[in-house]
């Protein structure tokens, strides 16, 4: 489906939403080729909150189907921040994830790295003990960083929604706390850390949260399930 410029702005709407509920029942590299296309004319974050939004209405409209447009739609939010990359850059997405149980804190990281072909080809999944939320979030950038090196990714865009982290970075770059981040910076071609909506980061957080809970240690690597491997970006 195109949408047409002379149409008027509610039709415009009424087009994007069907394109956008078509492709989350039904999934194809068709469709979701023709929404990476609209960044062209969309701000990245608009077009992910609308996907998100039309997702939500769906899910409650078909809930037998609710899975399944779940999982289109959080494919469909990566593939469209990852294609406003520039080209030949890996993205990521991280998170962390605290909670509090008997007084003690239980942390825990998640993080998806996809590579500079569109493809995802790795995740971290990884409970790191009494930590607290903000170093929860700083060290699943750290270890994204440090997977990407390892996949000689290097060019590297990081998607996080911890706003006081990515403050920190770019206005305070000598902090302390961030001597590992600027090594493996340095490491590095290209590095930028972006911000993030946490509603369009619940991939990352997912993994997360599955970590602080269950103490899953790391997997990188690991393709994901059928349905959602299909994901290529570019």
């Amino acid at each position: 489906m195109i949408i047409r410029p002379h149409v008027t702005r509610r039709q415009q709407a009424q087009q994007l939403n069907a394109m956008l509920d078509q492709a989350l029942l039904s999934l194809t590299s068709s469709y979701r080729y023709q929404i990476q296309q609209l960044i062209t004319t969309h701000q990245v974050k608009k077009l992910a909150e609308r996907l998100r939004m039309r997702a939500t209405i769906l899910a409650k409209q078909q809930p037998r189907q609710r899975e399944p447009i779940l999982e289109a739609r959080d494919a469909l939010i990566l593939a469209l921040y990852a294609a406003a990359a520039p080209r030949g850059w890996a993205c990521a997405w991280c998170d962390g994830s605290c909670i509090k149980v008997n007084a003690q804190q239980h942390a825990g990281i998640g993080a998806i790295l996809i590579d500079e072909r569109g493809e995802i080809v790795a995740r971290i999944s990884q409970a790191i003990g009494a930590k607290d939320s903000f170093s929860a979030e700083l060290i699943a950038v750290v270890a994204i960083m440090k997977t990407a090196l390892k996949h000689d990714q290097r060019q590297l865009r990081v998607y996080c929604d911890n706003y006081g982290l990515i403050q920190l970075w770019c206005e305070q770059r000598n902090d302390s706390r961030l001597v590992e981040m600027r090594r493996l910076a340095a490491s590095l071609e290209r590095f930028s850390l972006h911000p993030i909506p946490r509603q369009h980061n619940q991939p990352a957080h997912r993994l997360a949260i599955a970590a602080t809970r269950s103490a899953t240690t790391v997997h990188v690597g690991t393709r994901l399930p059928e349905h959602q491997g299909e994901l290529k970006i570019r």
